[in-house]
């Protein structure tokens, strides 16, 4: 059942066009929220009470290409990713911004082809539909989706989401791929049809142990936001740990046990 809910177009004041899913970010400890739309252009709002769409005040639209249609945002919010959707030009762009989730401008830093560095072209029509990073931005996730169905008319095959390592936090030009993980047999509908929703955002829980898609349903079907427990956080290809956290937790080990090695006098 719907808690809350509000018209963006209303509240922004003029037409946004349609809006992608899970094309959102809410950050800055709930009190920012952002959405894109499928015409390359990202909305903020500010919400006086923390996840609580009600609170809501528009402050700013950001423009890029209207290919770029959805985006992620490293966690101190001074570098904004979008993901190109045109078919078969995965494109991750990276633009710096003036200050933390201020989207009142962008710089861009680079660009990285996805097919350059481990997209595989399954169908020729092959599109980048979401991107997503660890916390700490150790590790990006990409979408790859098309709307090509099997042979048989069952469920679409070709959908992946790829896990990317990065040498430096949030540096996309440092990404090297780990594998992917092949994302299929989504929708709930009559039996000689099932499974051929198609893939178009996901995310994870805070913790990465949650993974969450969305898929888009054609013709009667319904559309669904699916929920996935990870054997470990982020773990569709390989487990992805918290480097800092663990480098912290191994020099106080190595203080512990010099300690404890220490003569005694």
């Amino acid at each position: 059942d719907a808690i809350d809910s509000f018209r963006v177009n209303a509240s922004i004041g003029f037409l946004l066009l349609s809006h992608r899913l899970i094309g959102i970010n809410i950050v800055d400890g709930g009190r920012k929220f952002f959405i894109s739309a499928d015409n390359g252009n990202i909305a903020r709002f500010d919400l006086s009470i923390p996840n609580e769409f009600s609170s809501r005040t528009f402050v700013n639209v950001l423009s890029t290409s209207t290919n770029e249609d959805n985006f992620a945002l490293s966690t101190d919010g001074t570098k904004l990713f979008t993901i190109n959707d045109t078919n078969n030009a995965p494109v991750v762009t990276t633009y710096s911004l003036p200050g933390p989730f201020d989207i009142s401008s962008k710089t861009q830093i680079h660009q990285v082809d996805l097919m350059t560095i481990g997209v595989e072209d399954e169908t020729g029509n092959d599109r980048g539909d979401d991107i997503e990073f660890t916390k700490t931005g150790n590790a990006m996730f990409i979408l790859i989706s098309n709307a090509e169905e099997s042979s048989s008319g069952g469920p679409r095959p070709d959908n992946y989401i790829y896990q990317y390592s990065l040498e430096k936090n949030f540096d996309v030009s440092t990404a090297s791929l780990i594998g992917r993980y092949q994302v299929n047999g989504f929708g709930n509908v009559a039996a000689a049809r099932e499974g051929t929703g198609k893939p178009r955002g996901f995310t994870f829980s805070a913790d990465g142990m949650r993974i969450y898609i969305v898929q888009e349903q054609d013709g009667a079907g319904v559309d669904q936001i699916n929920s996935f427990q990870l054997e470990c956080p982020y773990g569709l290809v390989q487990c992805v740990s918290d480097t800092r956290a663990s480098f912290v937790s191994q020099v106080e080990l190595s203080l512990s046990l010099i300690h404890i090695s220490e003569p005694t006098r």
